[in-house]
């Protein structure tokens, strides 16, 4: 399951998982039909909700998927609570969201986006909760989940994006790899 799964990118153009059924959650009406006009295929579903009421059984779901999303909600704990709900035991959540702690770039890169006027502004509209690993871990922690890896990733990497595709994913790894501590964004696998 991926919640808040917009346009789908994640869903459709993402790693294949070994899964029987992929459902993508989202609140807009309108990125679910986009959704649907993408691809018609049985191993897809998607469903209108809100991350704090999943339509799913108590621990029916093997993983959920938060990419991007935590940071809009005002109540983040609403959504990991139900998503604690529905997983499984031993199910995952898988979940970025962009770093505010010193030394990470996104607060410049999320100034200069609100600056440049090509995107809808970020900074206290879209992006109303800021998490930094540490304050990610003890949201996480507090909704009973254990953390199975938290780290960030997107350093120097971003940089190397404007030379080579190919490059920027071979920095990524790295990263990944390292375990840098000023990535743009925070990443977790928890359970």
């Amino acid at each position: 399951v991926e919640v808040g799964c917009g346009s789908g990118n994640l869903l459709f153009e993402g790693p294949r998982l070994p899964a029987r059924t992929v459902i993508g959650v989202d609140a807009s009406l309108a990125a679910l039909k986009f959704c649907i006009s993408r691809r018609r295929d049985p191993h897809f579903h998607f469903s209108r909700a809100a991350g704090e009421r999943l339509p799913f059984r108590d621990h029916s779901v093997d993983l959920v998927i938060l990419v991007e999303v935590i940071e809009h909600l005002p109540e983040p704990a609403l959504t990991l609570r139900e998503i604690a709900r529905v997983l499984r035991p031993g199910g995952r959540l898988v979940m970025t969201t962009p770093n505010y702690d010193w030394p990470s770039p996104w607060p410049l890169l999320e100034w200069l986006a609100d600056r440049s006027g090509l995107v809808a502004p970020m900074k206290d509209d879209q992006h109303v909760t800021r998490f930094g690993p540490a304050s990610l871990a003890k949201l996480l922690q507090r909704e009973s989940f254990d953390i199975v890896r938290i780290g960030t990733m997107y350093g120097g990497s971003i940089a190397v994006a404007l030379a080579s595709g190919r490059w920027a994913d071979a920095a990524v790894r790295r990263e990944l790899g390292r375990g840098i501590r000023h990535g743009a964004l925070v990443y977790t696998v928890a359970r």
